[in-house]
C-alpha cells in the first residue's frame, strides 16, 4: 500500500469516528447561514410591501450591506462559533492522547506519527470548513437571486477565506494546548491560559504604569503591540486595533509556526504522559 492510499484510508476511517462533529458543524452553519439568510430575506420582503417604490433601491442596498456585515469577520457571533468549533474538533481528534489504552492502540499501528498527526489535523479542518463553505455560498446565492448583486459572491469569497484563516489559527492553539497536557480538563484550562495570559499581562502592565507613574507616553511596544496579538481569541474577536491585512498575516504565520511546533511536540510526546497533568517534565517548573 502506498503512503498516498494509506493517508486517504486513515483520513476516511478517522472521519467515520468523528462523524458527530461533522453533524454538529453542518447544523450550526445550516441554521446560521442558510436559515438565517432566508429569515432576513423574508423580513426584507415583508417590509418592502410597505415601502414606497422610490425606496426599493435604497432598501436593497441597505439589505446587501447588512448581509455583508453579517457574514464579515466583525460579527462576534461567528467568532464565538469558530472558537467553540476549534475546541470541539481539536479535542475530538486528539482526545485519545488522554487515554492510556487508546494511545497504546494508536501508537502500536504500523503508521508513522507524522502521518497520523496530519490525518487528525486535516480532518478537523475539513469537518468545519467544508460545511461552512457550502452553506456560505448557498446563502450568498439566495441573496444574489433576490437582490441581483453579483458582487455578493466576491465578498462572500473573501469573508470565507478570512474566517477560515482565523479558525485555523485558533484550532492550532487548541492542539498546542492538547500536546502540552495529558488530561482533558487541564487541556481546556490550558486553552484559556494560552489565550488570556498574554493579554492579561499586557493589561496588568498598563494598569501598573497608569497607577504608579503620573506621566507616561505609552506602555511599550511589546505590551501594547505584541502581547495582545498572541491570543487567537483576541485576534478573531478583533479586540486590538489592527488592519485586516495585519490580522490575516498573524493568522497565517501563527498557524504555520504552531503547526510545526505541534508536530514536533507530537513526535516527542511520550505515550506514558496520558493521564498526567503536564505532558513534558521540562515545562512543569515554569508552570508552577
Amino acid at each position: 500500500m502506498t503512503s498516498k492510499s494509506l493517508f486517504f484510508k486513515l483520513l476516511k476511517e478517522d472521519f467515520k469516528v468523528r462523524i458527530w462533529t461533522l453533524a454538529v458543524s453542518i447544523l450550526i452553519f445550516f441554521f446560521s447561514h442558510i436559515v438565517g439568510t432566508a429569515m432576513m430575506l423574508s423580513m426584507y420582503k415583508y417590509n418592502s410591501e410597505f415601502s414606497e417604490p422610490t425606496d426599493l433601491l435604497s432598501d436593497k442596498v441597505e439589505f446587501v450591506q447588512t448581509f455583508y456585515s453579517y457574514i464579515g469577520i466583525k460579527n462576534p457571533l461567528f467568532a464565538f462559533v469558530f472558537v467553540v468549533l476549534a475546541v470541539v474538533v481539536a479535542m475530538s481528534g486528539f482526545s485519545y492522547l488522554y487515554s492510556k489504552k487508546k494511545v497504546d492502540m494508536y501508537h502500536s499501528l504500523p503508521v508513522r506519527r507524522e502521518l497520523l498527526f496530519f490525518v487528525k489535523t486535516l480532518n478537523g479542518i475539513l469537518i468545519v470548513i467544508l460545511p461552512y463553505i457550502v452553506c456560505s455560498f448557498i446563502a450568498s446565492l439566495l441573496v444574489l437571486v433576490n437582490m441581483g448583486d453579483a458582487g455578493i459572491i466576491v465578498t462572500t469569497f473573501f469573508s470565507v477565506a478570512e474566517w477560515i484563516l482565523l479558525f485555523i489559527f485558533n484550532y492550532t492553539i487548541v492542539i498546542f494546548a492538547i500536546m502540552l497536557t495529558g488530561n482533558m480538563l487541564i487541556g481546556i484550562l490550558a486553552c484559556g491560559f494560552l489565550n488570556f495570559y498574554a493579554p492579561a499581562f499586557s493589561l496588568l502592565i498598563s494598569e501598573y504604569e497608569s497607577t504608579f507613574f503620573d506621566t507616561y507616553y505609552k506602555v511599550g511596544f511589546i505590551a501594547e503591540k505584541v502581547l495582545l496579538k498572541l491570543s487567537g481569541i483576541m485576534v478573531i474577536f478583533g479586540v486590538f486595533d489592527g488592519r485586516l491585512r495585519e490580522k490575516m498575516l498573524i493568522a497565517v504565520v501563527g498557524s504555520i509556526v504552531l503547526l510545526v511546533i505541534n508536530l514536533l511536540l507530537y513526535r516527542k510526546r511520550a505515550s506514558e504522559s496520558a493521564g498526567k497533568s503536564i505532558s513534558f517534565n521540562i515545562i512543569k517548573l515554569p508552570i508552577k
